[in-house]
């Protein structure tokens, strides 16, 4: 399915069991894009960001995030850049490398990306029509952790591709069932820093699948993980099992692996697609 030419703001988001809906989502208001431009304007004279480190995607997502606090949102934005470096990622422009719209080499590069999107799992909107990030969690190998980070950030920004969810936040789910976490890689603390840099703004965290031991493991990482991100959300994680977590998700929008309808995402294709579509809507934010 396409977008209307004429409205840059029409997309796809909400899941319901037996196919997509489309939703009107209504344009940026003067408020949001005067913040965004403000955040712009910090960033370049406090923080001396060149040109070219400045992307009006993440500018966009970061700010309304940031309840429109331009100081808070350039903070941020900063702080993600920080922890892209350690991987080598010098822009948002890496990330997105040979993806963008109407790119001629698009379809090779999510071919080689599309296998690493399996770390999310498809879901439709939670019971206050927000959108659902839901993590398996798993082991990442040091020569993942590029395409990891990659991949990250291009489905954050998939779930945030509606104004509803940027606004009043997300829900976020963290299965950690198969997930042992008893062999380490090394590298845990290193991408537990660059996760929690994206500007989340999660109204529920919810932890599946940890028994004691993960836990333990988990809070340690969370001790570490307050540096980075505020103690207000730290207090926002609740370790849960599937039936708490259904109190904000119905079982229609709950991924299919663990019983769920998915919203209508039943397979990694419809996954892979559900995140190219929501993608045309941030391609097409305002110039700033």
């Amino acid at each position: 399915a396409g977008f209307e030419e004429n409205d840059s703001y029409t997309v796809k988001t909400r899941a319901i069991s037996q196919s997509l809906s489309e939703v009107p989502i209504s344009e940026f208001t003067d408020e949001e894009i005067a913040a965004v431009q403000e955040t712009k304007r910090l960033l370049i004279s406090d923080y001396g960001l060149p040109l070219n480190k400045l992307s009006k995607r993440e500018l966009f997502i970061v700010t309304i995030n940031s309840k429109l606090r331009p100081e808070t949102a350039a903070k941020k934005y900063c702080k993600w850049l920080e922890a892209m470096a350690e991987f080598g990622i010098s822009s948002f422009d890496e990330i997105w490398h040979g993806i963008s719209h109407h790119t001629d080499n698009s379809e090779e590069e999510w071919a080689k990306l599309s296998p690493n999107f399996a770390t999310f799992a498809g879901c439709g909107r939670d019971k206050n029509d927000r959108s659902v990030f839901w993590i398996k969690s798993r082991p990442i190998q040091i020569e993942e952790e590029l395409i990891a980070v990659r991949c990250s950030c291009i489905y954050y920004t998939a779930i945030h591709a509606d104004l509803l969810s940027l606004r009043n936040g997300i829900t976020f789910v963290i299965d950690t069932t198969y997930n042992t976490m008893e062999k380490q890689t090394g590298n845990e603390n290193k991408m537990q820093r660059v996760f929690q840099s994206i500007p989340l703004r999660p109204q529920r965290i919810f932890i599946l699948g940890a028994g004691f031991f993960k836990r333990v493991f988990i809070n340690t990482l969370l001790s570490i993980a307050a540096l980075f991100t505020s103690e207000k959300v730290i207090d926002r994680i609740r370790f849960v099992e599937l039936e708490d977590v259904k109190k904000d998700v119905e079982d229609e929008s709950l991924p299919v692996y663990v019983g769920g309808q998915g919203g209508g995402l039943r397979s990694h294709e419809d996954l892979i697609a559900w995140i190219k579509m929501r993608l045309e809507t941030i391609y097409r934010v305002p110039d700033i």
